[in-house]
């Protein structure tokens, strides 16, 4: 219950109230004003839509969409309730509706404010992304940089589209374009993983890096760095981040890379001591038993490899292409 100081007593003084409540991040107060002005008011169009626009910031789409009806019922060229209602149909899903309702609107041809049509042409663009329609939804997102050519959105979504379509140094170019305006992690996400894809794997890693710049705690950044210094086989480094790696995930998976890793660096007992680990922590994964073997050839010790090998084969792994894999581990050379 909103209790009003009793000098508010004008219809636009209760008004400017709620719209000074909603600017304090106080919607739900501000909505409880405007239904009670709306009960005295009920045709009111500019209470009606001021409602519906906090109904939605309020993630009340339908409260809001129905708002938006009644005033399109009024007045079915309203610019306004034709932005908003057309919101309100995306963030609810309803996606053919929305770009049905938005196709006529532009048919009608009276929409008149630049800002209205950067908005119709996003929503557009947007609704066709989500049923992958890549071709239609770049024709509205090139429109709405006919209007506002550094919007940073239909910038980034045309990158997204071109990079679907593996079209990628156009989506490095794109992407590029956002950076030059603002900073996004999502872009130098996207970034990543495109030069990731073309297998450059050192420009790849400098925009994981950067993305860990802005967002330490980034888990796909770190994983993705950390896939990339794996396939430039820089273990040392790979290393490093497996530590993190490891803090943040206990499925035993970095785990065993780990374990892999310290292989490769000829660092076979610290191998072994991860092995273990790995096994203690999913002991159906093989792998952990491959290197774990492979490792006790390198130290000298193939009776205990064999051991390892044998236990395995006994309690865990009966396919032929799993026993294959650990017998030749016994065959590694030693050194």
């Amino acid at each position: 219950m909103i209790y009003l100081d009793s000098s508010i007593k004008t219809k636009n003084e209760k008004i400017e109230l709620a719209i000074k409540l909603d600017s304090k991040n106080k919607t739900k107060q501000a909505i409880d004003i405007l239904k009670s002005l709306q009960t005295k008011y009920p045709e009111d169009l500019m209470l009606i839509g001021l409602l519906g626009h906090l109904f939605r910031k309020n993630l009340d789409f339908n409260k809001a969409l129905n708002n938006f009806n009644k005033i399109l019922e009024k007045n079915k060229y309203h610019e306004l309730a034709i932005v908003e209602k057309s919101v309100c149909l995306f963030e609810l899903k309803k996606y053919d509706l929305c770009r049905k309702f938005l196709s006529q609107a532009l048919k009608n041809k009276k929409i008149k404010s630049k800002e209205h049509f950067h908005i119709i042409f996003e929503t557009m663009g947007l609704s066709l992304l989500q049923n992958n329609q890549y071709k239609r939804a770049e024709y509205y997102f090139k429109k709405v940089l006919e209007i506002y050519p550094k919007c940073t959105t239909s910038l980034g979504d045309l990158g997204f589209i071109a990079s679907k379509q593996k079209k990628f140094d156009e989506a490095i170019e794109y992407f590029k374009k956002v950076l030059k305006i603002e900073s996004s992690k999502r872009v130098l996400e996207d970034l990543g993983m495109i030069y990731v894809r073309l297998k450059k794997f050192d420009e790849a890693i400098e925009y994981f890096k950067k993305v860990l710049k802005i967002d330490e705690k980034n888990k796909e950044a770190l994983h993705n760095l950390f896939l990339s210094y794996l396939e430039l086989e820089d273990y040392k480094k790979a290393n490093e981040i497996s530590n993190r790696l490891i803090k943040k995930d206990d499925s035993g998976f970095y785990t065993t890379q780990k374990a892999e890793i310290l292989f490769e660096l000829k660092r076979y007992k610290e191998a072994i001591k991860y092995c273990n680990l790995a096994i203690k922590k999913n002991s159906k994964h093989l792998c952990p038993y491959l290197t774990k073997s492979e490792s006790l050839i390198q130290l000298g010790n193939k009776k205990e490899a064999q051991k390892v090998v044998t236990d395995a084969i006994k309690n865990k792994f009966k396919r032929k292409k799993e026993r294959d894999a650990l017998l030749k581990t016994l065959n590694s050379k030693n050194g």
